[in-house]
């Protein structure tokens, strides 16, 4: 992920209307926000076949709700392998799909934010400490959205989380 400084005055996005979703199995499930809202966090109860909710909200920049373009899905990969996946640059999660166990297959959904025709940035955070898969509730810092999550497998699956920043 990039890390740039702006070259110019920018504005930050804010959040509003965050909401989290109803459960769903974390085993199978395919799970995108509605229309016009981002990730800005995730909740776990359980193990495997437990339940999982997401916090999703809008952004807001200078009086005007951003709008989403470019939403796609990434390719299958395996959480628990310790590698981290996050959207690419500039782009933010907006859904997720988990077939299977901690070594089962997963998915992203990202975009990108416009503010009317302007393409918004989104500068990286700090990953978030650890957190035990079983029992969690992440939620991103205030105005920030979720870029990305890395999971660790082992006996205990722990959770870590990438938030940015969205300016334009």
């Amino acid at each position: 992920m990039k890390r740039t400084l702006p070259m110019e005055s920018r504005t930050r996005a804010h959040v509003v209307d965050a909401r989290w979703s109803r459960p769903v199995e974390e085993s199978d499930h395919t799970w995108s926000c509605p229309e016009g809202y981002v990730v800005v966090g995730r909740e776990h109860q359980g193990g495997p076949g437990g339940g999982t909710r997401y916090r999703y909200a809008r952004l807001v920049l200078a009086g005007r709700e951003l709008t989403l373009r470019d939403v796609r899905w990434s390719r299958p990969f395996t959480e628990a392998g310790g590698v981290p996946h996050t959207a690419p640059d500039d782009h933010v999660l907006v859904g997720r799909e988990h077939i299977g166990d901690e070594s089962g297959t997963t998915r992203h959904q990202y975009a990108r934010l416009m503010a009317g025709t302007a393409a918004c940035s989104v500068t990286p955070g700090e990953w978030s400490p650890e957190l035990t898969e079983e029992w969690s509730v992440y939620r991103a810092p205030t105005d920030a959205v979720l870029l990305g999550r890395r999971c660790t497998g082992g006996e205990k699956v722990r959770s870590r989380y990438l938030p940015g920043m969205v300016e334009a």
